[in-house]
């Protein structure tokens, strides 16, 4: 402040000076040659002070130099008065007014304005006994150059104070501002990750760098057994202690834990403060400073995280507000990773569920179509027309029951990521021929005709012949299900100069909704018409082929009008691409 303000007093001095000066000269012409003696050496003084500013401000000798400056000023106001013999009066009011006004530019404090107003004192009383007063006695003139001295002091006294209160503030938001924004970024690096060891690598990372420890580390506690167990620890370039991860902390052993579980915020700063069993591990691991805190979500202990130094040394209120944030965001990141975990578990509980139950429900339900069928070939005797409707209907509910369990399995395996893609070498007439037997079998409306185009001289392709049979059993029971009259048509042909297998699969049906295409592949989605009844199905089955074909590298198009009918072409890569290779 004061290399700040040093131009601005050196105008304002400039300023008064000429003014006096012009004053003084026409109304006392006789007075120019002692005060030219006088200014000059001022200005010469102002002058090696201004410019030695940078080197005075590197060893900071700025401010003392503002204040030997002063204090010459005022002893020169002293020494004009006897030289041009002036009114000491006239050079009371002007110390008074420098006393006053320096304090405001230079921040020198009280000290600094003892030496400034002692000195202009000193020195108007020193001339009392060369020129005494004329106007007043000269009691009167030091009383008041006297007062103003002691009020310029207080004055410079509070200033000192409001302007420490000032930087202090300041000083602490700048401190809550860097706490705030390395909060914020502990919380984006913690919330990156669901990954218990990825989250407490981060935790421990973050802690070591934020508060510049020598190492981190962060403790779990285990509620089942009471027990502490380290989780993960950060010891930078250093290397960890050694065994530390293998060992178990009861809080009932380690008084230090008992505190952070009361107090939230434990710091030793130096062994001599710890207990004897922490002293004995500090000494240990060589930490001469320790600070650790609890890892709370209301009112459940979640751990603790603790920093330690290898030197000691009193830990900072900006170090103990960032650990103090930094659990508090620990704790949020460590229940999501807790409730991710348990989600994932319930989930694979739910899949081992879905895939065992489907297992056993299909294995009778295969028994139920395979004896119905043998009903329904005369097997057991010649049936009565009622019974082989009765039959056939058995049938047809068994069939669409089995295709649901078949869905589910698909979709429990694809969502457990257990569907990968079985490479072989496949002949697409033999594979079409046997899809064509098992589909034209599909319960159908009367008239509805089931039509299959596929060259004879299709080459061999390399994919998946599972993927492929489930992919053309769903889009054609698909468009089986929504043609009420005409044709379903599926075409196969294989581009050569693709490389790739294209199948469509047409029909003349009841059409899609325009808004209802962008989500027809959605998990249990259907398209509604409400001009005909809704059809059976839980809405597996597009989901299904858009999957698979994914899987297989492909891409699947829809292509619909209301009324007329729709048309879904798959394009599959023939070639192995990299990923399937890998």
């Amino acid at each position: 402040m004061a290399a700040h303000n040093l131009g601005l007093g050196a105008l304002a001095y400039l300023c008064f000076g000429v003014f006096a000066g012009a004053l003084e000269i026409t109304y006392y012409p006789a007075r120019l040659p002692w005060l030219i003696l006088v200014v000059l050496p001022q200005v010469a003084a102002g002058a090696t002070v201004w410019l030695a500013r940078p080197a005075l401000l590197r060893r900071d000798w700025l401010l003392p130099a503002c204040v030997i400056l002063g204090a010459f000023v005022a002893l020169s106001l002293n020494v004009y008065e006897i030289l041009a013999h002036v009114a000491p009066e006239m050079v009371a009011l002007a110390s008074i007014c420098l006393m006053t006004g320096l304090p405001l530019l230079f921040p020198w404090g009280f000290r600094g304005q003892v030496i400034v107003a002692g000195s202009a004192l000193l020195g108007f009383a020193g001339t009392l006994f060369v020129a005494p007063t004329g106007a007043v006695p000269w009691p009167y003139a030091l009383l008041t150059l006297t007062g103003g001295a002691c009020v310029s002091l207080i004055g410079a006294h509070y200033l000192d104070l409001h302007r420490f209160a000032i930087f202090r503030e300041t000083v602490l938001k700048e401190e809550e501002g860097e706490v705030a924004r390395a909060l914020l970024a502990i919380a984006g690096d913690l919330n990156a990750s669901l990954d218990a060891p990825a989250v407490a690598g981060r935790l421990t990372q973050s802690v070591r760098q934020a508060l510049g420890s020598t190492w981190s580390v962060l403790l779990l506690w285990d509620g089942h057994d009471h027990v502490f167990r380290v989780a993960e620890m950060d010891a930078g370039p250093l290397s960890p202690p050694e065994n530390l991860r293998n060992l178990e902390y009861a809080p009932r052993a380690f008084p230090v834990m008992d505190r952070v579980m009361a107090g939230g915020l434990v710091a030793i700063e130096a062994i001599a403060d710890a207990d004897p069993v922490t002293a004995s591990l500090m000494r240990r691991y060589r930490v001469h400073a320790l600070m650790l805190t609890a890892v709370m979500r209301g009112e459940r202990l979640l751990g603790i995280i603790a920093a330690g130094l290898k030197q000691p040394g009193a830990f900072s209120g900006r170090a103990r507000a960032l650990l103090h944030g930094i659990s508090q965001q620990a704790a949020i990141a460590l229940e999501n990773v807790q409730l991710v975990a348990d989600l994932r578990r319930a989930d694979r509980i739910k899949s081992e569920f879905v895939a065992t139950m489907s297992h056993e429900l299909r294995t009778p339900l295969n028994v139920i179509l395979g004896y119905n069928e043998l009903l329904l070939d005369d097997t057991f005797g010649k049936l009565l027309p009622d019974q082989r409707t009765t039959l056939e209907r058995i049938q047809a509910s068994s069939a669409d029951l089995l295709d649901l369990i078949t869905a589910t399995l698909n979709v429990n395996r694809l969502q457990a990521g257990r569907s990968a893609v079985q490479l072989e070498e496949i002949r697409l007439p033999g594979l079409l021929d046997e899809l064509q037997g098992q589909l034209d079998r599909l319960p159908r409306k009367p008239g509805v005709q089931l039509e299959w185009s596929c060259p004879p001289e299709l080459p061999k392709v390399r994919s998946d012949a599972a993927k492929l049979k489930i992919i053309v059993k769903n889009l054609v029971a698909n468009a089986v299900k929504f043609t009420d009259h005409g044709r379903v048509t599926v075409s196969v042909r294989f581009d050569l100069a693709a490389s790739q297998l294209d199948l469509v699969v047409a029909d003349t049906g009841i059409g899609i909704p325009a808004t209802e295409l962008p989500h027809i592949f959605d998990m249990f989605r259907q398209a509604r018409n409400v001009t005909v009844r809704q059809s059976g199905g839980v809405g597996l089955g597009l989901y299904i082929v858009k999957q698979f074909v994914e899987l297989l590298e492909g891409v699947v198009e829809v292509q619909s009008r209301l009324g007329l009918g729709t048309t879904f072409r798959v394009r599959v890569p023939s070639a192995t691409s990299k990923r399937q290779a890998a």
